[in-house]
């Protein structure tokens, strides 16, 4: 939208809130993709980088890559990564059926998963954020799976 007027662009409030109007707010986006351009920014929506390849010496093709997928019909949750050594989910209901087991899939290595929904950890969260619609029961933290890399095949091999 064209600001019109002087700021704060008072003239164009209508339009603002026409514009607001069909606008949702979505905090359980089944699909994140985290991509830090500092160091210090791991984190977005429901998903947290914890360590991970330093940004500075790295081309931007390399540099550590989030991407979550969450599929509430199959109780499962992908992970796909790159330059990342661990992270964390925060999960809730919206997500997975925390009532059943729920399968996390990091770079093709499955972990199922029952998890007991925390009180105490969702209303501490709450007290921190102040946004009683951001609220996770769940934190699911994994260190990424070192790649298997087959064996190197071709000339004569030993015995």
């Amino acid at each position: 939208m064209d600001a019109t007027g002087a700021y704060p662009f008072r003239d164009g409030t209508a339009e603002i809130e026409k514009w607001m109007a069909d606008k949702q707010r979505r905090l359980m986006r089944p699909q994140i993709v985290v991509e830090p351009n500092d160091d210090r920014f791991k984190k977005a929506f429901w998903a947290v980088i914890g360590r991970m390849d330093p940004l500075a010496a790295l081309p931007r093709d390399m540099r550590p890559r989030l991407e979550v997928s969450a599929d509430r019909a199959t109780n499962r949750i992908t992970v796909k990564s790159r330059g990342v050594e661990n992270f964390a989910l925060w999960l809730n209901d919206s997500l997975v059926d925390l009532d059943k087991e729920y399968t996390v899939v990091v770079n093709d290595k499955a972990f199922t998963q029952k998890s007991t929904r925390d009180f105490g950890r969702m209303f501490d969260q709450m007290l921190v954020k102040f946004d009683g619609d951001f609220l996770f029961p769940v934190l699911f933290e994994c260190n990424v799976p070192a790649e298997t890399k087959a064996p190197a095949t071709g000339g004569e091999g030993k015995q």
